[in-house]
């Protein structure tokens, strides 16, 4: 497709958040219903996909069970998944329980600890994805490189002709700009990324611009041995602040696209993921 992501995939993606903002379930939509599972450094989040594809719910919470992502929380990432998949099972007309579900990994690693902790609360797990895989799956992409900023890794994927060929999985993120913060500005870590969460990139893009010239920095080697890749997609929760692109456009001499709300490609894709599979699976 176009580097222009269509208005279906904007419209996605703007429901899912119009959603997650609101607490809504929406009552119109395609059983069976499958969750996506994002165990994230930060926080997690849980999305609601019928098997048409559409949102139907999504929940977020911050959280800290997850470190440079790897589980190091396993009771505490189960106990959030469990509440917020009870908050949407109590809100969904027909009274009925959510029990199939995807879940998201980081690149380069076994999914086994994310599955079982998904599998502990509940559901029954249906497909396994890569996260930069799963940001694809939202952003119908046949040909680029999607770089999946959290915030203790960085996933980066190349997709040709649609598929997947190469992922790679660093641990660099959010977490290293905060700790950069707060060591300029003498605050605590908590401090620095509440101040992170709530000022605009230009405030402190001086501080930490040599952190994001080395995160492009590392996307570019990752990206050396595929010279026709000339798009890439930046998602993430560490590259919500406007301005993140330009500075990454400017390192790496390539188009650079992040869409809206780029927080929510991946655990969106999650869900779709696991959409898609309930539709193969059918057949």
């Amino acid at each position: 497709m176009s580097e222009k992501l269509s208005d279906e995939i904007i419209n996605r993606i703007k429901t899912t958040r119009k959603l997650q903002q609101n607490g809504y379930i929406s009552e119109d939509f395609t059983p069976p219903l499958v969750c996506g599972v994002d165990l994230g450094t930060s926080n997690i989040q849980l999305v609601v996909s019928d098997s048409a594809g559409e949102p139907v719910a999504a929940e977020f919470s911050w959280d800290d069970s997850v470190r440079d992502g790897v589980v190091v929380d396993y009771s505490g990432a189960c106990e959030q998944i469990r509440k917020q998949k009870n908050k949407i099972e109590e809100n969904l007309p027909g009274d009925q329980p959510l029990q199939l579900a995807a879940v998201g990994y980081p690149p380069k690693t076994e999914p086994w600890v994310e599955s079982n902790v998904v599998k502990d609360t509940g559901f029954d797990v249906i497909a396994e994805v890569d996260e930069p895989s799963a940001a694809s799956e939202t952003l119908q992409i046949e040909e680029g490189a999607i770089v999946d900023i959290g915030g203790g890794t960085t996933g980066i994927s190349v997709l040709k002709g649609g598929e997947v060929v190469y992922t790679a999985d660093e641990a660099t993120g959010g977490h290293h700009l905060t700790l950069v913060l707060a060591g300029s500005k003498d605050i605590s870590f908590e401090e620095a990324e509440q101040f992170k969460l709530n000022a605009k990139l230009p405030e402190y893009l001086g501080i930490v611009r040599p952190v994001l010239e080395k995160m492009a920095g590392i996307v570019h080697h990752h990206l050396q041995d595929f010279p026709g890749i000339d798009s890439v997609y930046l998602v993430g929760g560490t590259a919500i602040p406007a301005g993140f692109e330009e500075v990454f456009a400017e390192e790496l001499e390539k188009k650079v696209i992040k869409p809206e709300d780029p927080i929510l490609t991946t655990p969106l894709g999650i869900a779709l993921t696991g959409a898609a599979e309930l539709n193969r699976s059918s057949h």
